[in-house]
């Protein structure tokens, strides 16, 4: 399946903003800006780097028109591409982001992505202030033993793993 660019942009943005939460820093190392579609990686980083996979023949990128008849571009994972395995514990987030917005619309992940905290307390065009979100630094028991299964069972995931045990494959 191909992936919007503003739904693939809004997708990195909530992996960071919960890798956040758990670890104090985000996953890419991106800085978020408020730009005219909500959070977007500083410099547009990104786009930046799925188009540099694109040259190097990992992803490739078909442009189209948008209903408003502006370009329009998606991305697709090249065949034959390999993607290098998550640590377990960036895996199981990724598919947990993929599995609650992977089927929303555009509209709707942008929506999602504007009522984050660090969004909603920011100013158009500076960068988003992740520490003013609430930090993930306790969890139940249940949660985790919950959680320590689902290492065990699934153990370290690629990104092709994950999107097709989310049926995006």
């Amino acid at each position: 399946p191909s992936l919007h660019r503003t739904k693939l942009v809004k997708l990195v943005y909530f992996v960071d903003y919960l890798y956040y939460q758990h670890y104090g820093r985000t996953y890419t190392g991106f800085e978020y800006w408020w730009d005219n579609y909500g959070p977007n990686a500083g410099g547009n980083a990104i786009v930046r780097d799925a188009d540099a996979l694109a040259e190097l023949g990992m992803v490739t990128v078909t442009q189209g028109k948008s209903s408003h008849g502006g370009p329009n571009f998606t991305y697709r994972l090249a065949p034959g591409a390999k993607v290098p395995e998550a640590a377990p514990d960036a895996a199981m987030l990724i598919r947990d982001v993929v599995e609650r917005y992977g089927r929303s619309t555009i509209a709707g992940i942008v929506r999602a992505s504007k009522e984050t905290k660090a969004f909603e307390n920011a100013q158009q065009h500076r960068p988003l202030r992740m520490t003013l979100q609430r930090r993930a630094e306790s969890t139940t028991k249940e949660d985790l033993e919950a959680y320590l299964r689902d290492l065990e069972e699934h153990g370290a995931m690629s990104l092709d793993q994950v999107r097709h045990e989310c049926g995006l494959a």
